[in-house]
């Protein structure tokens, strides 16, 4: 699989998130990797980008709320400017996102809004979340960029073996395909680069792209080995595969 087949690339901009959700790693650990993203390595990780002529889906999380980091706009704009065939998505919990942000983030390139709200609005009524007022002062127009979900529209995942409470609900899926490394990845505030979003505490990290470029990593021997052996569905061959629930059969969009 050729580095130019990625359809998707996750900056983790920061580490921290507001949110410590039950069906989230954050409520039972830490980050691995603490701070925020600095603008020269985000800019080294564009540049590789352009490079390989990326023209996927770019987003600036991983397990954090990216609207805590104070570089955001920098990061969109700099993305936009550089990646112009890229679609740029924001993932958020919407705490922090009113209408103004909504507007300005719009304006400086996000062309997509996935917010979701999460399970302690529902377990206290009285707490006041921002992004319904947001969405409410949208236009129709706007709202057609933006999926507004609640925790209970989460496709559930026990995050590579992380959260041991999270279920599958198929009998077996340890010797089904999985095809996430072949075509995203992750990397983390420090420039590691992750194979794949469910490991949380990065036991499978390929390289840093402040040490190496985008291409080196990528043509390793051992991430080839996990992209191929993944794909014919050969789990138990890696610690956090061998125990995640997750099944993605078709390449992620």
């Amino acid at each position: 699989m050729e580095l130019s087949q990625l359809r998707a690339v996750e900056i983790e901009i920061n580490s921290h998130c507001n949110k410590a959700c039950s069906y989230c790693p954050n409520s039972i650990g830490e980050r691995v990797e603490q701070g925020s993203m600095k603008p020269t390595l985000f800019k080294r990780i564009i540049d590789q980008l352009v490079e390989i002529k990326f023209s996927g889906r770019i987003s600036f999380d991983f397990y954090n709320e990216p609207l805590l980091c104070r570089d955001l706009d920098l990061f969109v704009s700099l993305t936009r400017e550089k990646l112009p065939s890229s679609e740029i998505h924001l993932y958020s919990n919407g705490s922090l996102l009113s209408t103004e942000r909504f507007l300005k983030l719009y304006h400086l390139g996000i062309a997509k809004f996935i917010i979701t709200k999460h399970e302690d609005y529902f377990k206290d009524e009285t707490k006041k979340y921002l992004f319904d007022q947001t969405y409410q002062d949208l236009s129709e127009e706007l709202k057609k960029i933006v999926l507004f979900r609640t925790h209970d529209d989460l496709h559930l995942t026990n995050r590579g073996g992380a959260l041991e409470h999270i279920k599958s609900h198929r009998l077996d899926i340890s010797s089904q395909p999985c095809f996430i490394p072949n075509f995203m990845l992750s990397i983390s505030v420090l420039g590691n680069i992750i194979p794949c979003f469910e490991d949380y505490f990065q036991k499978n990290s390929m390289g840093n792209i402040q040490e190496e470029d985008l291409d080196t990593i990528w043509n390793k021997p051992v991430y080839k080995k996990m992209r191929n052996a993944l794909m014919l569905g050969a789990r138990n061959k890696f610690d956090v595969c061998s125990k995640c629930n997750r099944l993605e059969v078709r390449p992620p969009v």
